[in-house]
């Protein structure tokens, strides 16, 4: 199962940026959370939606899931493991959901050596 710990850092920083101006929103969708409190964050509006492939999956397949318009940066965590693990159907469906017009960053805090 995927780590949030990354996930968590990469919202902080974002919301430090996002903090500045009035029209970027950030939300944080990860495990372990609300479900009703993340739909309703999403409902106010996400420009940075910043999470574990799960939980963004999950959060965006809810009956009256979220509307995605507005979303403008994607960043999921532990990008290294993600497609080794069966995530990629579960990303591309996510990417379906989201504009095409937006930033994706995967993101990883593993370190590989040869």
């Amino acid at each position: 199962m995927f780590t949030s710990e990354l996930a968590r850092q990469i919202y902080e920083v974002a919301t430090l940026f996002a903090r500045n101006t009035k029209s970027l929103s950030t939300v944080l969708l990860v495990g372990g959370t609300d479900v009703d409190t993340d739909l309703a964050r999403c409902e106010q509006g996400c420009s940075i939606v910043v999470g574990t492939p799960g939980r963004v999956h999950d959060i965006l397949h809810r009956a009256d899931g979220p509307s995605t318009k507005n979303c403008e940066v994607l960043v999921m965590d532990e990008a290294d493991t993600l497609l080794d693990l069966g995530f990629q159907q579960t990303i591309n469906h996510i990417l379906q959901l989201l504009p095409k017009q937006r930033r994706t960053g995967l993101f990883s805090a593993t370190q590989v050596r040869n």
